[in-house]
This record gives structure tokens, sequence and C-alpha cells, in this order.
């Protein structure tokens, strides 16, 4: 869905996406087809391996700065948002951190979910963009979706911490990621 959403956007209006907002766009569909590959990687290789660092927060990464830029109209990107993929990066560390000490250390889990609450205060602020432009309010039909999606991850963890039952959807799915986009 994300990268049909980012094809059709490209495609659509050639002419509108130049300069920043294309390598942006290229960014983004990039990094769908990396999540996807994972997926097909982990499937075919073995279920032990996992790629987390093709996750989905790259995309939203991508996202957020394709917003930032097509709302604000700059056609230059800006050094300092660079600093949107430090989570990124820490989220890259803990998920090593988690595979060399085991999964379940509270020390580990709690970064990891104040880093994957960023993605989402990253959603929570392109919507803010799209509301405030008013010309763009049909991309969030895109991130309303991806909000409520990872809103139910970082509460699902929560709740894994509190003792309290997980969330249904969540029960018994051994590869919810890219199947819980579509």
């Amino acid at each position: 869905m994300q990268g049909i959403f980012l094809l059709g956007l490209l495609v659509s209006n050639k002419k509108k996406y130049g300069g920043v907002t294309f390598w942006l766009l290229i960014g983004g569909i990039g990094s769908v087809v990396l999540y996807v590959l994972r997926d097909m990687l982990s499937e075919v290789m073995s279920r032990n391996i996992t790629f987390f660092y093709l996750d989905k927060s790259l995309f939203i990464t991508f996202l957020v700065l394709f917003v930032k830029y097509q709302t604000s109209k700059k056609k230059i990107f800006q050094k300092r948002d660079f600093l949107f993929f430090i989570p990124n990066l820490l989220f890259f560390i803990i998920e090593i951190l988690e595979r060399v000490f085991s999964e379940g250390i509270l020390a580990i889990d709690i970064p990891e979910i104040i880093i994957e609450s960023s993605f989402l205060l990253y959603l929570l602020y392109a919507s803010i963009l799209i509301l405030r432009d008013k010309s763009q309010k049909w991309m969030l039909f895109f991130i309303i979706p991806l909000i409520l999606l990872i809103g139910s991850v970082i509460l699902n963890e929560i709740n894994y911490w509190l003792r309290y039952e997980e969330l249904p959807i969540y029960k018994n799915h051994v590869h919810f990621g890219s199947y819980s986009i579509v």
C-alpha cells in the first residue's frame, strides 16, 4: 500500500515533484522495497533471521520529510533535517543490543518504546503540517492508518510490560509486519 501510494504520487504529479521532494519520494520508495524484501528474505532464508534494520521507521522518516518539504515549498534540503534520521540510528543500535543481550530486558525495551514513539510523533507532526497547508489533505488517508498502526503497536508493548493482555489483533500472528500496513 505504501509503495502504491508513493508510485501513484510520483507518476500522477511528475512535474510537481522535483528537487528535494523527488529524492525524498525515491528514498520512501526505496525504503518500502527494502521493507518488502526484508519480509521475503526472512521467510525464504529462515524464521530465526530478522532484518530489523529494514523497518517501516525509515519509510516514516522519508514520508515526514516529504510532507515537510511539500507543504513548505522549499527547494533545497536543509542539513539540519538529517537530524530526523537520528531515531532510525538509535533504533538500529537498540535492535542490535536486543540481539546480543536477548529480548525482554526492560533497560533496552523502554528506550525502544520511546524511540518508536518518536515515529508516532513524526506522523502527528506530518498531519499537523498537512492540516495547516490545506492543499494536501488527501495524504491524511495514508498517514492516519500509520498513526493507528504505530500507536497500537506501542500500546501493545506497554500492555506487555504492565502484564496486561495483548491487543487481539496481535495475538497468534507470526508476521504482523507488512500485512498490517495493508
